[in-house]
């Protein structure tokens, strides 16, 4: 979640469109790979992944969307 960490970009604005929208946008970073139990999952969303340089991310960027009834992104909160 990079929106409110960087203020000086020049798609700030849009980015504050995104976070009103409830999206996410950021990078992917995959140290491995983890399987977990349905019941732990507490999120789904749909995701595209941006062009090159898209948002100031150079590679592996996404944009993530909330799609279920939760209507927002607990990527903040404990397990």
């Amino acid at each position: 979640n990079l929106f409110p960490k960087d203020t000086v970009a020049k798609s700030k604005r849009f980015r504050y469109w995104l976070y009103l929208m409830k999206s996410v946008v950021g990078k992917i970073e995959v140290d491995g790979r983890e399987v977990v139990a349905m019941d732990c999952v507490r999120g789904v969303c749909a995701y595209r992944e941006l062009q090159s340089g898209a948002f100031g991310i150079m590679q592996d960027g996404v944009a993530l969307t909330p799609v279920d009834r939760l209507a927002y992104l607990p990527i903040n909160e404990a397990p």
